[in-house]
């Protein structure tokens, strides 16, 4: 689902979107009054993780070129895993579930000056058909890396020759295949949690 809404709606808005719910929804929880409210608030929140990092992963992978995109990549999940490492000792000092959940949701707060500077990946961009805008974000990309793009009539050319906006009917596919997708992944799992003793 995540793939089909980040090739429908772009990358950029997912990890936007998705982002700021999570970091929401994970402070607006440290103040849930019973069980059942907070395990809603944790199935919002596995909903909205795959998009901001699914999303972001594609983005970034699309944006940066061939070489840096191994090295990119392990530096996108490190935090996660350095504050999934980090969490065992700030729960032996934050001893109250609350304060604990309030602590490592607000980190979350950082990013959001991060999301005014992203821009949208000039890959799917180009591939959709928006070229002009794909144009703008080469230029500044180029204009931070100090380094010289081909003439605009020239990149435009080539955006529209190489790359045509894509109005086949593989979304439309996509969508009508969705459900039988989902219900078959249902079935796996039922089976698997009904052979677990």
């Amino acid at each position: 689902m995540n793939g089909f809404l980040a090739d429908k709606y772009g990358r950029r808005p997912l990890v936007v979107v998705g982002g700021v719910a999570y970091v929401l929804v994970a402070i607006i929880s440290t103040w849930l009054p019973n069980l059942s409210a907070v395990l809603g608030a944790r199935f919002l929140l596995g909903a909205a993780h795959p998009l901001v990092m699914n999303s972001g992963y594609i983005l970034a992978m699309e944006a940066s070129e061939p070489r840096l995109r191994t090295a990119l990549g392990i530096t996108l999940y490190l935090p996660w895993a350095l504050g999934a490492m980090a969490l065992g000792g700030l729960a032996y000092l934050l001893r109250n579930w609350r304060a604990l959940q309030l602590a490592i949701s607000v980190i979350g707060v950082a990013m959001f000056p991060v999301f005014w500077f992203m821009d949208e990946s000039p890959r799917w961009l180009m591939v959709t058909g928006k070229h002009e805008r794909a144009l703008k974000v080469l230029k500044k990309a180029a204009k931070w890396n100090k380094v010289a793009l081909p003439p605009e009539n020239e990149l435009l050319a080539l955006m529209k020759e190489e790359l045509p906006p894509s109005k086949s009917d593989t979304s439309a596919r996509d969508i009508k295949s969705l459900p039988k997708f989902s219900l078959t992944n249902a079935l796996i799992l039922l089976s698997i949690v009904i052979q677990v003793p």
